[in-house]
């Protein structure tokens, strides 16, 4: 748990400490209870100034005691690179809008938020149909593969047949007249012998 403090609660000049739970009789620490640690940050006794704030949370200390200074897109440029600061500085020029400007920035917001609900549906629909129509594809081209592949066994048999026929000395039109072939196709077969 995070407290940020606006007054001064201990007597000393630290301004941001943690409070683990341990077990009083033998000062044991459990590493699945670090979610428990207690931090308070005493706001009014950071004196850290901005150029010299390198981690995180001094960044973030400063930005909430200096927040009404830094509203329109005047965010230094040490807060300005975490996205976060940025994200809560426009959370709080809103909070600064007159009842008129902030019913216009909600309606923004509730139309940037619906419009993205509708493009997330719209996008959800064309990937169903996108899916249908390959799987329909697929089936098709499955279906079209076998009849080729049935085609071919039928030409390669037809053509064993024919292969046969003509070693055995059979004519054109008697290899024809079995196979059903014209004799021209019959004299084609036997000219690639």
């Amino acid at each position: 748990m995070i407290s940020l403090i606006d007054f001064n609660f201990f007597d000393d000049q630290t301004a941001h400490r943690c409070f683990t739970l341990k077990n009083r009789e033998t000062n044991e620490t459990h590493k699945d209870l670090d979610y428990l640690d207690l931090y308070f940050i005493e706001m009014r006794k950071f004196k850290k100034e901005l150029k010299f704030a390198k981690t995180i949370l001094d960044r973030w200390i400063n930005f909430l005691n200096n927040a009404a200074r830094y509203v329109n897109d005047n965010l230094p440029i040490e807060l300005a690179e975490i996205k976060e600061i940025r994200k809560a500085n426009l959370k709080l020029e809103a909070m600064y809008l007159d009842k008129s400007e902030r019913e216009q920035y909600e309606g923004q917001q509730k139309f940037r938020l619906d419009e993205s609900s509708r493009l997330k549906e719209a996008l959800e629909k064309a990937d169903i149909k996108a899916k249908a129509i390959l799987e329909k594809a697929e089936i098709k081209a499955k279906a079209v593969l076998e009849k080729v592949q049935k085609e071919l066994a039928k030409a390669k048999s037809e053509n064993d047949i024919i292969q046969k026929a003509i070693l055995k000395g059979l004519d054109n039109e008697t290899i024809a007249d079995i196979t059903e072939l014209t004799v021209k196709q019959i004299q084609k077969i036997r000219g690639k012998k």
